[in-house]
């Protein structure tokens, strides 16, 4: 059976093939170009355990380089490699270009998080590029088609509307971004979406992306990677509907139902126990008092309201107050029972009698 994130991973392959996300689905491949490729001399290599997304990569290589990558399955992982140095080159001159990327620097200008800013160093001018597609700047907002938003008719409310084109460049980062370094579990209790980043510039371009997005993941620094993570499940539903995961927002919003219902009931149950348990406990003392009581013939000394109050708790000990209370004549309440019951355990107590609970 497939994993939770692997589902995910599979419906947004399947976005990346609708016309209405053509230019999305160019941006999302080119982020797992960014964060999944590995340049070793003269060979570009790409690993995915997805099938759907490596046939989408080696298309997308094609129309960026001009000829198709090499495709090879081993075990449960498929391998993307571009040995050719010409076509690497032009891989390497699309990723700069449009995305201010190298493989030797990671991201080294403002154009892939920060859209509305073209920054680069003095350092680092030779890898200076022109500014990102005008499509992704400053453009008016846009309504998305509910067609694109919505799977099986799920409510208008949750269609987002008035997106802006520059967050749908970063939604559609997101996309890719989980597709190469992103998972989610969820385990029996919490949830959990993480993202493992090699690269302080990688990192930080993604930190901005979640920024502007208004998404705050925590933080995790390992030997040589950084881990991005989310725990709150508000968070992860908000970035599965900006990625487009419909079906995982509503498999996880009804995992979410399941588990509020199963712990109110455990709460109850946990609850009912409870009282349960000091409604025996309290009997037992009771009973252990008035029985003390008529061992040394101490009952016959009562009044007839403590007579009768020890003898109804002595025949019917498994009672609660409530219960017992409607068997007077006329009916006792729960504070007044309650009341008698306290003296009979004094009595018993001051006449130094032993009470085992």
């Amino acid at each position: 059976m497939a994993s939770f994130s692997q589902k995910v991973k599979n419906e947004l392959c399947e976005l990346l093939v609708e016309d209405s996300f053509a230019v999305q689905a160019a941006v999302s491949l080119d982020t797992v170009l960014m964060f999944s490729g590995n340049l070793r001399g003269n060979t570009l290599s790409i690993g995915t355990s997805l099938r759907e997304l490596a046939a989408l990569l080696r298309d997308r290589i094609q129309t960026v380089s001009g000829q198709p990558s090499n495709v090879r399955r081993s075990r449960s992982m498929w391998h993307l490699t571009v040995n050719a140095p010409s076509l690497v080159r032009a891989v390497q001159r699309h990723l700069l270009e449009n995305y201010g990327f190298t493989y030797e620097h990671g991201f080294v200008g403002g154009k892939f998080a920060d859209i509305d800013t073209v920054y680069v160093s003095a350092e680092e001018s030779k890898f200076a590029a022109t500014k990102f597609t005008d499509a992704f700047i400053e453009a008016p907002p846009v309504v998305l088609d509910d067609r694109v938003l919505t799977v099986d008719g799920l409510a208008a409310e949750l269609a987002a509307e008035g997106v802006s084109q520059a967050s749908l460049f970063r939604r559609a980062v997101l996309r890719g971004l989980f597709l190469s370094v992103g998972s989610i579990n969820i385990p029996d209790s919490g949830y959990h979406l993480g993202f493992m980043l090699r690269g302080i510039g990688r990192v930080s371009a993604v930190l901005s992306i979640f920024r502007l997005e208004s998404l705050q993941p925590l933080e995790s620094r390992r030997v040589g990677s950084t881990r991005l993570y989310f725990k709150e499940a508000d968070q992860i539903v908000n970035f599965l509907a900006m990625t487009g995961a419909w079906r995982a927002v509503l498999d996880l919003e009804n995992l979410r139902v399941e588990r509020d219902i199963r712990n109110e009931v455990n709460r109850a149950v946990n609850f009912d126990s409870a009282n349960l348990r000091r409604v025996a406990t309290a009997a037992a003392r009771q009973l252990a008092a008035i029985e003390a009581l008529r061992d040394v013939d101490a009952l016959a000394d009562l009044d007839e309201s403590l007579r009768e109050t020890a003898r109804l708790r002595l025949r019917h000990p498994d009672l609660s107050l409530a219960e017992l209370g409607q068997l007077f004549v006329p009916p006792l309440s729960k504070s007044g029972l309650n009341h008698r019951l306290r003296r009979l355990e004094a009595l018993a107590v001051e006449l130094g009698l032993r009470i085992d609970d």
